[in-house]
């Protein structure tokens, strides 16, 4: 899983953000939004069925002109903690809930003239699985891991690594199934992942 700043698209987040900037309640800001994205990983995948297989863009896009591989699979424990697995909703049509959000959490501020000094952050989750209507296509689901600001230990699955920009980074890894290296109980519980199938592309 890459940090979410680290991906292609740099407006990860801002897409659904932007109903929070115009409200000054929120206290928004973009240097808070890019810090607290470096706290969240992201896995991403593509909604798996026969269209999918077929799509000819996907193919191209992702898949190596033809030249890659498809691989289906299964994530274990998706309700693991810190872990959230969701679509992405694609276009504005998509944000009425955060819209609604939005007038709840101006209601809640007037009314009691209380509001969290961290609003940004604790939208950051919900907001990380809304993007532009261009990228639709894309049919992507999503599973997004939290690291928490209030847990200063170690995670043990997250190591230091250098990303395609030559930049020293962190990931997040999720392992194949009974191949974690450390002990795995009920209180510390982790997503692993299930192959199911590999389709080889067309070329």
């Amino acid at each position: 899983m890459s940090k979410l700043n680290d991906l292609d698209d740099k407006s990860e987040m801002r897409y659904a953000s932007q109903l929070l900037e115009t409200n000054p309640i929120f206290r928004y800001e973009n240097e808070l939004l890019e810090k607290y994205k470096t706290n969240l990983y992201c896995l991403s995948s593509c909604e798996n069925n026969q269209d999918t297989i077929k799509d000819s863009f996907m193919w191209e896009t992702y898949g190596l002109k033809g030249t890659g591989v498809m691989i289906e699979y299964s994530i274990s424990n998706d309700n693991a903690n810190l872990f959230v697995l969701g679509k992405v909703k694609y276009g504005k049509d998509e944000l009425e809930p955060i819209q609604e959000f939005v007038k709840r959490a101006v209601s809640f501020q007037v009314q009691n003239e209380l509001f969290p000094h961290n609003a940004i952050e604790l939208c950051s989750i919900f907001n990380s699985f809304h993007k532009s209507k261009r990228y639709q296509n894309e049919k992507e689901l999503r599973l997004i891991f939290r690291k928490s600001n209030w847990n200063s230990g170690n995670y043990p699955t997250i190591y230091s690594d250098v990303n395609r920009k030559n930049q020293i980074t962190t990931f997040n890894k999720i392992y194949i199934q009974n191949r974690a290296p450390f002990q795995i109980t009920d209180s510390n519980i982790y997503p692993e992942i299930m192959i199911n199938k590999i389709i080889l592309g067309y070329g």
